[in-house]
Parts: structure tokens; C-alpha cells; sequence
């Protein structure tokens, strides 16, 4: 077996004279995977920690994180949905479909819209005390 960059070449004798050459899909390394999607490393373990985004491998002694396309694609997915203000709870139903994507955003959209009209309350009161301030 050979590594070149991220594909794995692996090479097996049959023992009848012929010799079987294979490619293991090519990988991502942590390195590579925050690289391509623009989250950082310790973001990387994190969701490695909490199960929403494992590597497809570990390798070596030292448990080397490896990931395949569709981790990749997993993440975009990931960040896409935390753009749109999805929690990793929320994110996390979706991914494991236990929920329609459809019901778990409206849910989002709905703790936002509480979330929002707290805040608004809070600037009034913010106001308030300025104005009570100023005179």
C-alpha cells in the first residue's frame, strides 16, 4: 500500500501470478477539510465530539482524521444550515431524520421570531434608561 497525496494505492498479490491494483476513494485530511470549507480545526473536533460530523477514517498511531466527499458535502450542509440561524440541535434532527427538514425550520423560524421579540423589548428598556440619562 502507497499514499499519493490523499489516494491510498493498494496492491495485492492473489498468489495465482496476478496482482490486483486498487484505489481507496481519495480522502481529506483536517487540514484539507478546513481549507475547503472554511471551518476551523477546533470546529472540526467539536462536531467530531458531538457526533454530527465523524471522519470516514482514522489512520496511523495517532488516529489521523480522515474524510471522504460526502463528509465534505455533510459540512457545506452543516454550515448552510447555520447560516440560517439552525442550532446544531436542530441541524443535528435534520441530519438524522428524525424530523422533516420542512417542520425543524419552521420550528427555527419560530424561536427566532421569540428570540427577536425579546430583543426588541430589551432595546426599548436599553432606550428607556438612556433617555432617563439625558434628562
Amino acid at each position: 500500500m502507497h499514499r499519493e497525496g490523499t489516494n491510498l494505492w493498494l496492491t495485492v498479490p492473489l498468489g495465482n501470478g496476478i496482482t490486483v491494483e486498487s484505489t481507496i476513494p481519495p480522502m481529506k485530511t483536517v487540514k484539507e477539510m478546513c481549507a475547503l470549507t472554511g471551518v476551523s480545526r477546533k470546529t472540526l473536533y467539536y462536531y467530531d465530539k458531538i457526533g454530527i460530523l465523524s471522519p470516514s477514517r482514522r489512520i496511523g498511531k495517532q488516529k489521523s482524521k480522515l474524510y471522504s466527499d460526502a463528509a465534505v458535502k455533510r459540512l457545506l450542509l452543516i454550515k448552510k444550515y447555520q447560516e440560517a440561524g439552525l442550532t446544531l440541535e436542530e441541524i443535528r434532527r435534520i441530519l438524522e431524520n428524525s424530523d422533516t427538514e420542512e417542520t425543524v425550520i419552521r420550528e427555527a423560524l419560530s424561536r427566532m421570531e421569540r428570540e427577536a421579540e425579546t430583543i426588541r423589548i430589551q432595546m426599548g428598556k436599553a432606550r428607556t434608561l438612556l433617555q432617563a440619562k439625558e434628562e
